[in-house]
């Protein structure tokens, strides 16, 4: 099986290494890497090479998806610094493609991060991200935020305003049916009342 996967990939690289459509760059950064059976080195292979192309495209939307799909795989690799200069390089480009939405997406996702390295900058570009995807009313962006933004408020014993954006982000998710994020919603609010020994609602949650 892990050599069947190595001939597919090598054969995506060798077709892609000359990939000169956007059709064919966005292709390729749709590939969903969390819990991809392709190995790290591969994906991080075909990345690059999908940025090259589409810097030679001068195409931003790819080049800002190929630096995010880099900035997860290095984060998964345990280079926190390349992931967040990647992620920093993904937000330049959607800002100027003008895609405010994935720029919100990705100063929360950036502000996540940095949760465990520096918790100021972790804040800062979070409450960018929030603003940005309040401001555009983008409601799934905001529900992300919310729920990643309270885990860093729980992470500073700052309860009452975990439950508070813990609330938030289930408000959207119920609303608008995203059933991914609702149990993620009721987790976290479970572990905020499991903290302040409030047993029969961290037990309802």
């Amino acid at each position: 099986m892990k050599q069947l996967f190595s001939l597919i990939i090598v054969l995506i690289l060798f077709q892609f290494s000359w990939a000169q459509t956007k059709s064919e760059i966005d292709s390729l950064n749709s590939l969903i890497v969390q819990d991809s059976k392709i190995s790290s080195d591969s994906l991080l292979k075909i990345f690059q090479t999908n940025l090259k192309n589409s810097e030679k495209l001068n195409y931003e939307k790819g080049i800002a998806d190929s630096n995010w799909q880099l900035s997860t795989i290095y984060s998964y690799r345990g280079k926190q610094d390349l992931a967040v200069e990647f992620m920093l390089k993904a937000i330049r480009a959607y800002e100027k493609a003008g895609n405010t939405e994935k720029a919100a997406d990705s100063y929360g996702e950036l502000g996540y991060k940095l949760k465990r390295e520096d918790m100021e900058k972790a804040q800062f570009y979070m409450i960018k991200g929030k603003n940005i995807a309040e401001k555009g009313n983008y409601r799934f962006i905001q529900s992300r935020i919310y729920n990643n933004y309270g885990v860093l408020k729980e992470m500073q014993k700052q309860l009452d305003s975990a439950e508070y954006f813990y609330r938030k982000g289930l408000h959207i998710v119920l609303e608008d049916n995203y059933e991914i994020g609702i149990p993620y919603s009721y987790s976290n609010l479970a572990g905020i009342y499991g903290q302040q020994n409030k047993h029969d609602s961290a037990r309802y949650y």
